[in-house]
């Protein structure tokens, strides 16, 4: 009998700590909004015991708050009784949201110099691929840099393409054998040239094959329905060169032969384009500016539907 009353005086100061007699019942939805994770303690004070770290942005289900306020490290809140999963415990209220965070995750790869990406996409499994250009990595003054990362962001690979100058990445599709089709550009000033690169890869980013095609620069690609490719290309990379500009569509079968090239403009206007994309008619849809003659830096949104161009 004596240790009935033991045990259930036990109980009742374990409730009691739990379920203090100042708190307001809430019985709503919240989100962690501490970019590390937020402890759940086993006390609605800092000295509580650890029981886990509920991830940020998590969804949690909020039982009630105390009464008073608390400020901690410049935050402001009541300890919070909620529940994750199997765990139940409190938290720091300062540190949950009504809505949660619209961004999931935010990441960064590069290394002592200029890295940038230039366009990503969805992959196959979950994750993404990335490809911009790098200073920091490769053989040359900048180089091609291909990133592959998980569906958290974080990085599986990278690689780099590119010889001693100037190279840089536009645009990057997955492929049906889970390899990869990008789009870059090889220039030199010394003298002036510029060279389209078309880069197939494996699922690993291992280069495949390369294909050239000289005085284009690349700026967009899009799988064609018959496995095939269409690149998006303009003669200048910049406004204000020896020449206007112009615009090109060029059409490559699966291996990254020339099937044909067609010149989207027939005026004197500097035209770029920057992005192409298949619309569920199977048309493309291709956009980027286009200017006045020659020297003049007025320019307007440029605008083209195709037909299926097959």
């Amino acid at each position: 009998m004596r240790r009935l009353t033991i045990f259930l005086c036990f109980l009742y100061f374990l409730t009691a700590v739990v379920w203090s007699d100042d708190s307001t019942a809430i019985n709503e939805y919240r989100y962690i909004s501490a970019t590390y994770g937020l402890r759940l303690r086993n006390r609605s004070s800092l000295s509580g015991g650890k029981i886990c770290v509920i991830p940020y942005n998590e969804k949690v289900y909020l039982i009630k708050e105390t009464g008073e306020k608390e400020t901690i490290d410049g935050i402001t809140g009541r300890w919070s009784l909620v529940s994750w999963k199997s765990y139940q415990g409190w938290v720091f209220g300062g540190y949950l949201t009504e809505v949660k965070d619209f961004i999931e995750f935010t990441k960064s790869f590069g290394g002592n110099d200029w890295d940038r990406a230039k366009e990503v996409n969805q992959t196959a499994d979950g994750g993404y691929i990335l490809v911009g250009s790098t200073y920091s990595f490769g053989a040359g003054k900048n180089d091609i840099y291909l990133i592959k990362t998980n569906a958290s962001g974080n990085r599986e690979w990278s690689k780099t393409f590119g010889g001693s100058k100037w190279d840089s990445g536009s645009s990057v599709r997955q492929t049906d054998d889970g390899g990869y089709i990008l789009v870059g550009n090889h220039i030199t000033f010394h003298p002036n040239t510029r060279e389209l690169l078309l880069i197939k890869t494996d699922s690993k980013g291992d280069r495949l094959w390369t294909k050239v095609f000289e005085n284009r620069y690349g700026w967009g690609i899009c799988r064609t329905l018959d496995n095939g490719y269409l690149i998006i290309a303009t003669t200048e990379f910049a406004y204000g060169g020896e020449e206007n500009s112009k615009a090109y569509i060029i059409k490559t079968d699966a291996k990254g032969k020339t099937v044909w090239s067609r010149e989207l403009t027939a005026d004197d206007s500097d035209h770029r384009v920057f992005c192409i994309t298949r619309t569920s008619d199977n048309c493309y849809l291709i956009v980027g500016e286009t200017g006045a003659l020659f020297h003049e830096k007025h320019f307007d949104v440029y605008f083209v539907k195709t037909n299926t161009l097959m």
